[in-house]
């Protein structure tokens, strides 16, 4: 077993923002794609294109910065925690 006692909140958090972006990518999509439908079916249609732009512009963005932040404070987080229990452990297989 192997023990991992210290991760770079750094690393962590871009990892993570990356992660987020995609997810944020992945919600302004179907959060578009919802509106744009709703609007379609049950209200007179109008110009949607301004939200659209606002959704795909501001959710990767917004995303991406919580998905940081999260990041850096998961790592501190877990850093002073593994100090106590001594860490998650880990099995490995090298080939």
């Amino acid at each position: 077993m192997t023990r991992i006692k210290h991760i770079n909140s750094m690393s962590l958090a871009k990892v993570q923002a990356f992660i987020f972006f995609v997810f944020g990518i992945i919600n302004a999509v179907l959060s578009s794609s919802a509106t744009f439908l709703m609007q379609y079916r049950f209200v007179k249609p109008v110009s949607a294109t301004p939200l659209l732009v606002t959704t795909f512009l501001i959710m990767p963005v917004l995303y991406v910065v919580i998905g940081f932040l999260m990041g850096l404070l998961e790592g501190f987080l877990y850093n002073l925690i593994a100090r106590r229990t001594g860490g998650i452990e880990v099995e490995t297989e090298s080939r």
